[in-house]
């Protein structure tokens, strides 16, 4: 079930798609439903939007996603993944309806993504949004210990090239928005970013990718998951820019959740490396929105998350840089990092168009 490892990503692919490319897809999509279902397919729509690889087919009383992975290896790895934790760790996981080693339809979980409550800014039911997914991913992780599912997947980000691009992304985002870059030991941060345990993760468990529904959290797009330290999901949710800084609320869910996420180590050492790794990754969604923004001006709020975008806003680059502050000042190898992700955020302010 192994595939090649494609650890730089980690997110849905977002693929520029003609008319003539869509208008394809979408037969593609009413002959896979036609063929398993049985059923005629009253609508279809793109819940995440023209450029991303799966669309909702509504039928007279049902709705179910289906999704074709530009890989074909993409989607044999998610259908036997997601088959083999749907039996324990449901309702963590959508339910597989059909695969045919090209398309894949399944359960549908709606439109209640984790960003959606996030955005609202109630700080009761973000604590409980953020809780609820952290529950999800450990139950994930317990099943996949359980059914040896982390021996049967990619180990992903260890490498040493990819390491040490890593612990180089500050420099270059630097050097993209000629700003100075932060002094770092780049050999001994590489060795400090490889992962402390190898198991399954989901690895791209950014709140964009989970829907809340009946008090739970289920997780979808399955494509990218592998073996690393499973800190790393807890890193992906909690350091993404949709998460609101709060570091009060941060204390709050890393002191009820890292004895479990990271059983093996202490505190302390969980909290090391989460911060650590964390900084890189904040780094990582900074160049995305950087990339995503261009030259143009800030986009709105409500459309980023309607669609699944990054953030680009300037809420959301400062929620990002004060985060990444406040982790980098927690490690003295990354402590050069906190004036930096200082100097970044004034940098938004002064040069980036208003919104």
């Amino acid at each position: 079930m192994v595939v090649p490892a494609r650890a730089q990503s980690g997110e849905q692919d977002e693929l520029r798609r003609t008319d003539d490319t869509i208008d394809r897809f979408r037969a593609g999509v009413l002959a896979c439903c036609a063929r398993h279902l049985g059923e005629p397919v009253v609508e279809l729509s793109q819940p995440g939007g023209p450029s991303r690889c799966s669309w909702r087919a509504h039928f007279a009383s049902a709705t179910v996603i289906v999704t074709r992975r530009e890989d074909p290896r993409r989607s044999e790895l998610e259908f036997q993944v997601l088959s083999r934790l749907a039996a324990s760790a449901a309702p963590a996981v959508p339910r597989v309806i059909a695969f045919d080693g090209t398309w894949l339809i399944q359960e549908d979980l709606g439109d209640a993504r984790l960003t959606d409550c996030l955005a609202r800014g109630d700080a009761e039911q973000t604590e409980t949004g953020l809780d609820q997914a952290i529950a999800s991913l450990c139950r994930i992780h317990d099943t996949a210990r359980q059914t040896g599912l982390g021996r049967d997947v990619a180990v992903l980000g260890v490498r040493p090239a990819w390491l040490e691009g890593l612990a180089r992304e500050p420099a270059q985002l630097s050097q993209s928005l000629d700003i100075p870059a932060p002094g770092l030991d780049l050999a001994t941060l590489a060795e400090c970013l490889a992962p402390q345990r190898i198991d399954f993760i989901k690895w791209d468990a950014r709140p964009g990718n989970a829907n809340l529904r009946d008090g739970h959290v289920a997780w979808y797009d399955w494509e990218h998951c592998g073996a690393r330290d499973p800190i790393d999901d807890l890193v992906w949710l909690l350091a993404d820019e949709f998460v609101p800084y709060d570091p009060a609320l941060e204390a709050r869910l890393l002191a009820r959740c890292l004895s479990e996420i990271a059983p093996d180590r202490s505190a302390d050492a969980a909290t090391e490396y989460l911060s650590v790794f964390g900084c890189f990754h904040m780094v990582k969604r900074l160049q995305r929105i950087v990339d995503a923004k261009g030259d143009g001006p800030w986009q709105d709020a409500g459309i980023c998350v309607g669609q699944d975008k990054a953030g680009i806003t300037s809420f959301h680059v400062t929620n990002l840089c004060h985060r990444g502050t406040d982790w980098a000042a927690r490690h003295p190898l990354t402590r050069p990092m906190a004036p930096w992700f200082e100097a970044l955020h004034d940098y938004s302010e002064r040069h980036w168009l208003p919104q």
